[in-house]
């Protein structure tokens, strides 16, 4: 005789562990939100740019958590002598075309760009030239020209390239004929702030501090657990002073 009643209970936990990863697959992907369909986002882009006053789109974020709770932002470049009047309404028909056909809640960010100026067209071309050195898939938005021939611009690489933030503005500062030093000194500014404020708070010192007391309570805990403390009864004093003292730390 076969006993069939082993093998039918494991079936049955089989088909009771899958239904229950399938039920909490589907209830967890909304909470946590899911990436959006590449299409949906290409038909996105596409009825942004279907209005001629928008030049261009980045860093356009769909959150999805689910039918009726879809959000979604996205910087717009626009023409910087454009009214601003005619392109704020621009953006309102953009973002109720959204919820209309996508029922999406949408924030669309106005980012002005120069126009027809030759100088500026050149930089930026030349910007974005040297950003796909870099990789080809390499892009640049908000590029600005200030005074004394200051030019600022937004760099985004994909994430499997090699080179760190630093290393890809000292890249393109090398590139453009920008002194490194320049690039350097905003970074040593950074860091005096950051010393300076170490100084002061003693953030570090602090840290180390409470790393200690934490490491006192966890060797007290195994002691206490394992029975080789001296007086057991002291060791909810013990952890409640240690515990104090980390409250004052912070």
């Amino acid at each position: 005789h076969v006993q069939l009643d082993g093998w039918l209970g494991l079936l049955v936990a089989a088909l009771i562990l899958r239904t229950g990863w399938e039920a909490a697959r589907d209830t967890l992907d909304p909470l946590l939100g899911t990436p959006p369909d590449p299409a949906m986002v290409a038909d996105i882009e596409k009825l942004v740019l279907g209005h001629p006053q928008i030049l261009g789109l980045h860093d356009l974020v769909v959150h999805d958590y689910g039918p009726g709770r879809r959000m979604m932002s996205v910087h717009a470049e626009v023409p910087a002598d454009g009214s601003l009047v005619e392109l704020h309404d621009v953006i309102d028909r953009a973002e109720r075309e959204l919820k209309e056909r996508f029922g999406l809640e949408a924030v669309i960010h106005l980012d002005p760009v120069e126009m027809g100026d030759p100088g500026a067209d050149r930089l930026r071309a030349l910007a974005e030239g040297l950003a796909r050195e870099i990789d080809p898939a390499a892009t640049i938005h908000d590029f600005r020209r200030g005074g004394e021939g200051e030019v600022s611009f937004d760099v985004v690489v994909p994430y499997d390239v090699a080179l760190s933030d630093r290393q890809v503005r000292e890249a393109l500062a090398e590139k453009l004929g920008i002194s490194r030093q320049a690039v350097h000194d905003i970074v040593k500014r950074c860091d005096r702030a950051l010393l300076g404020y170490e100084e002061k708070l003693k953030l570090v010192e602090k840290f180390v501090h409470i790393k200690e007391k934490i490491a006192q309570i966890n060797r007290l805990s195994e002691q206490y657990e394992r029975g080789e403390l001296a007086d057991p009864a002291s060791y909810g004093s013990q952890v409640r002073e240690l515990s104090a003292k980390i409250m004052q730390e912070l």
